[in-house]
């Protein structure tokens, strides 16, 4: 150990590693007047924050054993961030020390602690809503739920833009002043065309609405 003198008078204290284990002669450890902690480096400061930095040429990474078990990390590289575990364990998130999602060999659980799939939610899924007076080719990405209102008249859906695969679409024409035309196979680019049930255009002309599912380039309906 050096500079081990009074904190008044020296603001920096520095651990080194010679004759330890290495014989190196470099600084190992690093703690600032702010009490802020720094290995194989100097360490970050951030006010009123308190701080540990790894450093190294090739990245950061800190790992948590488990009775000698090398069983989780984090590692830091200039190209990525990993949290992992390392032995065949869930990674589980949580809140107020209670469970909200675990991440398994087999999926992503939320509202589960047992995913079956790939993502496996139990509980209800709010995505995206969006409103649209002239919703013909009107972009849906990241929309589940389009709303068409406007006054009297007619409005077409030709196509819609933006889905992506495995995206579901409710399209809810919210009052009855006009009539909604969703047509069957029609798009204009850069709309993807809807491919109705029957092969028929849908009309709404009172209230209702239109399920839709984004597969292989066009909308599928799947529910009226």
């Amino acid at each position: 150990m050096t500079n081990a003198r009074d904190k008044a008078n020296i603001p920096v204290l520095n651990f080194q590693s010679k004759g330890i284990d290495d014989n190196a002669t470099s600084t190992a450890i690093t703690i600032d007047s702010g009490q802020n902690v720094g290995i194989n480096g100097s360490p970050n400061s951030y006010s009123g924050y308190g701080n540990l930095t790894l450093g190294g040429t090739s990245g950061g990474i800190f790992d948590l054993d488990v009775n000698g078990t090398r069983t989780g990390s984090f590692l830091a590289l200039s190209s990525e961030v990993r949290v992992s575990t390392i032995t065949n364990v869930p990674l589980n998130f949580q809140i107020n020390n209670a469970e909200k999602m675990r991440l398994t060999s087999t999926g992503l659980g939320i509202g589960t602690s047992s995913p079956t799939a790939k993502l496996n939610v139990n509980g209800a899924i709010v995505g995206g809503q969006k409103g649209d007076s002239s919703p013909d080719n009107t972009d849906v990405s990241g929309v589940n739920s389009l709303t068409v209102s406007t006054g009297a008249g007619s409005r077409t859906i030709n196509g819609l833009v933006g889905g992506v695969t495995g995206q579901v679409l409710h399209i809810i024409k919210t009052n009855s002043a006009f009539t909604l035309t969703i047509a069957d196979q029609n798009a204009t680019s850069p709309g993807d065309e809807i491919k109705t049930a029957d092969g028929n255009n849908i009309s709404l002309t009172i209230f209702g609405g239109v399920t839709l599912l984004f597969y292989n380039g066009a909308w599928w309906e799947v529910g009226r």
